[in-house]
């Protein structure tokens, strides 16, 4: 499944990220396993997927149909401030199942705050740690 960034804001943000001296937005043959979830959300294929999921999926739901954005594990619905904010979190920990990285019956939407603490924790353990 191949997913479009625009060219123009790609290459901003991987110059941005070179700025500060961080690995972002390098090639992955989107089928070797990388060491964790953090690596992954580096890759090229995973800007493009998150560009993709939250422009073609979450934002014509939310203009359209009313959908309203919350948080999957504690029920924030926002607003996105600076330390306050939306992630996609794979249900599955990444580690567990690298080949579901951009499945999306694997993705939920989490505040930063939750897709911390839940980390690579499963579904299960994350909630049984919370609740």
């Amino acid at each position: 499944m191949e997913h479009q960034i625009p060219q123009q804001l790609l290459d901003h943000l991987i110059r941005t990220r070179t700025e500060q001296n961080m690995f972002f937005g390098a090639e992955w043959d989107g089928e070797t396993p990388l060491p964790s979830s953090w690596w992954l959300t580096q890759t090229k294929q995973w800007i493009q997927f998150r560009y993709w999921f939250w422009n073609e999926i979450i934002a014509p739901q939310v203009c359209c149909d009313g959908l309203v954005v919350s948080c999957a594990y504690c029920g924030w619905k926002g607003p996105r401030t600076k330390d306050t904010y939306f992630c996609l979190d794979h249900v599955v920990p990444y580690i567990e199942a690298p080949e579901r990285w951009n499945d999306l019956n694997n993705i939920s939407i989490a505040c930063n705050h939750c897709n911390k603490k839940k980390g690579n924790l499963s579904l299960k353990e994350f909630l049984e740690t919370t609740h």
